[in-house]
């Protein structure tokens, strides 16, 4: 495999029921009730349904797809210089809607004061360079 970390030692179903959330947040599974949150539920029984080599198929797919498609990097110092696949992980991110309108809300909100500083660079350049070009026409 190119980037893909996720164990097939077992079941997929089994590694989904035995997942222990320990120490660190996880999306999909809560570490106080020791479940699967609410939004996942449809994914997780997705993915339980999947037998081992489905689910290898479809990772070896999404790796050529990756390949294929040049979502690469390369690691010069290594001294292979092969092309390796950005690392990923095939399990979806749920945002719930409310959520998702905070982000979304954010992101229009940076654009726009993007755009906005964009639109004023471009103004001083302007200015700058039509003050050059005032300078360079009293020479002449």
């Amino acid at each position: 495999m190119f980037g893909i970390q996720i164990a097939m030692s077992g079941a997929v179903k089994d590694q989904l029921e035995n997942y222990a959330v320990e120490g660190f947040f996880d999306e999909a599974f809560s570490r106080e009730e020791s479940k699967c949150r609410p939004m996942y539920d449809g994914a997780v029984k997705y993915f339980s349904g999947l037998s081992d080599e489905r689910m290898k198929s479809s990772l070896r797919s999404l790796e050529r797809t990756f390949l294929k498609q040049g979502v690469t990097f390369t690691v010069y110092s290594d001294g292979q210089g092969t092309e390796r696949i950005f690392p990923f992980d095939p399990f979806p991110r749920i945002i719930p809607a409310d959520e998702w309108s905070m982000i979304d809300r954010g992101l229009r909100q940076r654009i726009k004061a993007l755009k906005a500083d964009e639109h004023l660079r471009a103004r001083v350049l302007g200015v700058k360079a039509l003050l050059g070009l005032r300078h360079l026409l009293k020479r002449i």
